[in-house]
């Protein structure tokens, strides 16, 4: 049977918002993708080579001058698009664009129904409010459109937004961990999440979403299709094995897309082989990730012993 790909494209290294959690480095070098002829011929090889779906993101990717024409280059080679933007930029043209474009999905990053609380992650005052009139004016040209939030400790308020999406008809993911910087930059220890957030994570999810998992060996954990099924586009047209992959695989020139895509899954198992987590009697609940920096992270490792307790519980049932 043959593979869904992935392709993550990260057309701007810009953004308007500071968020705390975010996973690329606070003096990460702020560029974007300015060869669109060289980005189209990489789009139509990739596409060759068996991509089928691209998440145009960024940085924040509505501040790309030439976002439209990006999307329609990606359009024109049959890709199934998804648009990961935080909203605040949306207004009218932009949604009648996204309107008319038809994207699968166009994802929307909320941390919580507390205006202050989301506001603190990005550290942008009233950027709530923004993204959710972003949101709305999605919402009136028909596109579809749909809320991430990762659970994080200090976030209060983050199950109000199930209820606050459901209104809209939105649909509404939750992520239970969130991955830290790569620079673990000060502060970003604070909003990961504790094992008592995650269980109430899971018994939420449980609850509303009809999710409880009745296999427990279905949690074993496998590696990753990075630089496989999955991989990334940089804003300077390099290759990685994912979107948090922190090492470059090398750069597009033409034609050299498959010598990348080797590359990186190279680099990936290279990182594999060294994490040393593989003996941890938590192995089965958690999802070892070769691009952090640690070899536990904090977040990842509350949230495993959390899954623990709630299959024990689950399983109980």
């Amino acid at each position: 049977m043959k593979q869904v790909k992935h392709l993550a494209l990260e057309i701007t290294a810009f953004c308007n918002e500071t968020c705390i959690h975010c996973y690329h480095p606070a003096d990460r070098v702020a560029e974007q993708i300015d060869n669109t002829p060289l980005l189209d011929r990489m789009l139509h090889e990739f596409g060759e080579l068996g991509f089928i779906f691209l998440t145009i993101t960024g940085g924040e990717p509505l501040l790309h001058p030439e976002f439209r024409d990006i999307c329609m280059k990606a359009q024109k080679h049959k890709y199934a698009i998804s648009v990961k933007t935080n909203g605040t930029l949306i207004d009218n043209d932009i949604a009648e664009f996204l309107g008319d474009l038809k994207p699968l999905n166009v994802e929307i990053s909320l941390y919580s129904a507390d205006p202050d609380e989301h506001d603190a992650v990005t550290c942008i005052r009233d950027s709530f409010f923004r993204s959710l009139e972003g949101i709305k004016k999605l919402k009136e040209k028909a596109v579809n459109v749909s809320v991430m939030t990762p659970v994080m400790n200090g976030i209060k308020n983050w199950t109000g937004l199930y209820l606050m999406m459901k209104e809209l008809g939105v649909t509404w993911h939750c992520s239970p961990h969130i991955h830290s910087s790569f620079d673990e930059r000060n502060g970003v220890e604070q909003f990961k999440g504790t094992a008592q957030s995650h269980m109430e994570f899971l018994e939420f999810v449980n609850k509303h979403e009809d999710q409880k998992i009745q296999n427990i060996d279905s949690l074993c954990f496998q590696e990753c299709g990075g630089g496989e099924t999955v991989a990334c586009i940089g804003p300077d047209l390099s290759l990685r094995a994912c979107i948090t992959f922190p090492e470059k695989a090398g750069i597009y020139t033409g034609g050299n897309g498959p010598e990348l895509l080797s590359e990186a899954r190279r680099q990936l198992k290279r990182r594999f082989v060294q994490l040393k987590c593989n003996n941890c009697e938590l192995l089965k609940f958690c999802d070892p990730c070769p691009a952090m920096k640690n070899d536990c992270d904090t977040g990842r490792l509350e949230y495993a012993k959390a899954m623990k307790s709630s299959i024990s519980v689950l399983t109980k049932q």
